[in-house]
């Protein structure tokens, strides 16, 4: 028989060989068969909880954490975006500031070939 006993929130610890217990922790625990099966979810990790009042066992699924690899990951996309949106900015600058010399520079070469106004 399993042994499993209720922690805070649920939290479940279990016991797989109840020859180890004493008969005072013994009732103190929901006694099963087997565990129930797990259900694979795609990012998520199973986590066994359990109420003794109702003698309910069962598993809740909460989202994997991260890897550092992967935390690291999404930090260098992140800046990775960030570098890409400064220079478009900066692209965009530049291509403003070139049109802003070259209407000068027209009308600098206007002024000295006598095309200009004079008032």
């Amino acid at each position: 028989m399993i042994y499993v006993f209720e922690n805070e929130n649920n939290m479940a610890s279990v016991v797989f060989d109840g020859t180890t217990l004493p008969e005072a922790d013994r009732v103190s625990g929901i006694v099963v068969e087997a565990l129930p099966q797990i259900e694979e979810q795609q990012g998520k990790i199973p986590i066994l909880k359990c109420r003794k009042d109702t003698g309910e066992v069962w598993y809740d699924y909460v989202d994997k954490p991260q890897s550092i690899e992967d935390q690291r990951i999404s930090e260098l996309q992140s800046e990775l975006q960030n570098t890409k949106l400064a220079l478009a900015e900066l692209v965009e600058q530049q291509q403003a500031d070139k049109l802003n010399n070259q209407l000068a520079l027209a009308e600098v070469i206007e002024s000295i070939m006598g095309g200009g106004t004079t008032a």
